[in-house]
Parts: structure tokens; sequence; C-alpha cells
């Protein structure tokens, strides 16, 4: 099996279901497309499951290594995998405001792979700081750093009058003092200059890795 598209189809015959059955067992099927028409294509690769699709088979005890890759086995722990090894805790947040936490699995963000961590951050961004790059309602998943040494794309939560605030955007070091240049793509907002300690003093600071974006119109 040489294709994920083949290894989900051999993860429906594991299961005894028919295409309808399988397709509505992810929650396709609820539309004017039949949920068959959505599991044929996924099949040939014209479609990719969803991370909801994902996280639901998951947790069902698929081994999203083997799923996403060919490499392992179909189900986790059969070949002396420890399937703590492959989680991490992903923690929501609406803006500034924390959501929910779930365990969801290393293998939907291979950006991460081959690093030493078990905890990440999704934001619903609600500010236009980074428009038009990243909107209102885009999502962004991000690592916590406890000290900013690279420059990138971060998001931060502090407090600013006694209120929650999210930012987001570009650090890069100042040449000459203790300090970021923060910028925006949003040309209403200014670049400014932001000292370090300042920074330090957030609730958290961020490092974003990949965006999740909204589609306009289909």
């Amino acid at each position: 099996m040489s294709s994920l598209g083949e290894r989900l189809n051999f993860v429906r015959k594991n299961k005894g279901m028919t295409m309808e059955e399988f397709g509505k067992h992810l929650g396709y099927g609820q539309g004017k497309t039949p949920a068959n028409q959505f599991m044929s294509r996924m099949f040939l690769n014209y479609r990719q499951p969803t991370q909801e699709n994902l996280i639901q088979l998951s947790e069902e005890g698929i081994d999203l290594n083997w799923l996403l890759t060919g490499k392992g086995e179909l189900k986790l722990g059969q070949s002396g995998q420890n399937a703590e090894s492959n989680q991490i805790v992903q923690h929501y947040y609406d803006g500034p405001h924390y959501v929910e936490t779930v365990i969801t699995q290393e293998m939907l963000y291979p950006q991460l792979l081959g690093y030493s961590i078990n905890e990440i951050y999704t934001i619903k961004i609600d500010t236009q700081m980074m428009f038009p790059t990243i909107k209102i309602n885009d999502l962004v998943n991000a690592v916590k750093v406890d000290e900013i040494r690279k420059d990138g794309l971060y998001v931060h939560i502090n407090l600013f009058r006694g209120m929650e605030m999210l930012w987001i955007n570009r650090l890069f070091h100042s040449p000459v003092n203790a300090s970021y240049i923060c910028k925006y793509d949003h040309p209403n907002y200014e670049n400014v200059e932001i000292l370090y300690s300042v920074l330090e003093e957030n609730i958290l600071n961020l490092r974003v890795f990949s965006t999740i974006l909204t589609v306009d119109k289909i």
C-alpha cells in the first residue's frame, strides 16, 4: 500500500464497513454529495482526510504514523510502539481567551517532527495586524517560547488595562539595542521597537510554525 488513499481504504476494510458506512462514520454525506463519493475521491488521493478525520481515527486506535507515511503498523501498539510517544498536548485559544486542551497526534504536524516538542497552541486570530497575510478568524499553530531567540512570526498574549489582549507580528533583532523591531503587514499599524524585558512580561510568547487560512469565496 504505497499511498494514503490505499491505506485509508484498508482501514475501512479492517472495520468491515462499506464505503458509504465509512464515509458517514467520518462525518460525510450530510449534504447533497453521498458519503461514498467522498470516500472514492479520498481513496484515489484526489481528496485528503481532514484534521478532524485524522484525530477521530487516532482516537479509534489507528496509528497515524502508519496511515500518513506507511511506516509501522495499522494500530498503535501492534509493534510494541508506545502510543503516548506520538502524542502532543494541543491548547486552543479564541483570540487571547483559552478554550480547551486536547491530546492529539504528532504526525498531524510534520513541521515538528524531529523536535523535542510535546505541546502546541492553536490560536484563532482576532486582529487585522497581519492582514492580508493572516486575516481575522484564521488559525495559527505555534509553540511556546520562554525566551525569544530567533526572528520570525510571533503571537503574544498580555494584559492591557486589565484585559487580555492578543498581538501578532514579525520580530527582528535590533542591531543596536536589547530590543526587537515589531513589524506588521497591515499598513495602518506602524512598526515599533520593543525591549526584550517588555516581551518577557507577556503571559504567553508563541512562535508560529504554520497557518490555517480561511477561504473568502469558493
